[in-house]
């Protein structure tokens, strides 16, 4: 008689969802996802910089710098931030680059989508 409740009560549930949940439901992490990933190098010898370098992300009034993630060579922000951003990056010895083009990030239906890119700096 149990096995027969349990099995009412899960067709029960199952009337109760939508089409939208049960066609290709989407599972979500509970990970935090930068919107930005920027990797600089040097133009001149194409080595990876890291030390005295500041990357900094503009969306009209958000100003963010973005961190370097330890042990590798990229810097990360904007986490879990959509947005229209301008990327100004500045090193020791370098000079300062602003990328002609604004960054936008986007979001799916869990995080935002990530976007990549990488600078070459010209020594001063």
């Amino acid at each position: 008689m149990k096995r027969v409740l349990f099995i009412l009560m899960m067709c029960v549930a199952a009337c109760n969802l939508s089409e939208d949940e049960t066609i290709d439901p989407v599972f979500c992490t509970e990970e935090a996802v930068a919107g930005l990933e920027i990797t600089v190098r040097s133009s001149a010898s194409s080595d990876f910089l890291i030390d005295g370098i500041t990357v900094v992300a503009r969306d009209n009034d958000y100003i963010e710098t973005l961190k370097n993630i330890i042990n590798t060579t990229t810097f990360s922000g904007a986490i879990e931030r959509t947005g229209i951003y301008t990327i100004t990056v500045q090193g020791i010895d370098y000079e300062s680059f602003t990328f002609p083009e604004p960054i936008v990030v986007e979001s799916d239906e869990c995080h935002v989508i990530t976007e990549s890119r990488e600078i070459k700096l010209a020594s001063d």
